[in-house]
């Protein structure tokens, strides 16, 4: 059976219907149902409503540790959340963390103080990095740390020669990989 539509009417090819007298189908497009829901009966509206609520749900910002969260994931954001009376929302963050190398970890809320680096420590990290980078030469380490690092330095709002040297060294690096791979491959093509 072949059916041949024109506008949310369809012709039938093998029934008795033709092109004068046409079945009318429901043939609605989805932004359609988005306008009118009720259209498709009171199950597809309660269905429409519950995927705005966990769309709404999903983007909400939440201030505190998820209540409903798996208890793994509690102890992994109270591990690197702060609590709300040691946070200063206004200003940079002053860093307290003496260690040198330091893993790079995507910020979900406040920094935590003790978990950032001040400005003499990040910039002995920077000469232990390119000590490390001549002799080992291990790029995927060399750039987690370099990222942990400019992310210390945007944290605490650090806009200087420091960081502008940062940013330039990470570049060269990653030029210097990228070069390495590109050059045996374009020399073996000869």
């Amino acid at each position: 059976m072949r059916f041949y539509t024109n506008h949310n009417i369809a012709f039938s090819s093998t029934d008795n219907h033709t092109p004068e007298s046409p079945v009318k189908t429901d043939r609605r497009s989805s932004k359609q149902w988005e306008k009118d829901p009720y259209a498709y009966g009171e199950d597809r509206s309660t269905e429409l409503e519950n995927m705005r609520d966990k769309r709404a749900k999903r983007f909400a910002k939440e201030l505190s540790i998820n209540t409903n969260a798996p208890l793994w994931k509690k102890e992994k954001e109270s591990q690197y959340s702060t609590p709300k009376a040691d946070m200063d929302t206004e200003g940079p963050v002053v860093g307290r963390c003496m260690e040198l190398e330091k893993r790079y970890l995507r910020l979900t809320s406040a920094p935590d103080p003790n978990m950032v680096r001040p400005l003499h420590v990040l910039e002995k990290t920077l000469d232990l990095l390119k000590k490390k980078w001549r002799t080992e030469n291990n790029y995927s380490y060399i750039c987690d740390q370099l990222k942990s690092l400019r992310q210390d330095l945007t944290v605490q709002h650090i806009k200087s020669e420091f960081t502008i040297t940062v940013y330039e060294i990470h570049g060269r690096i990653a030029l210097e990989k990228v070069c390495c791979q590109i050059s045996p491959a374009y020399e073996s093509s000869y």
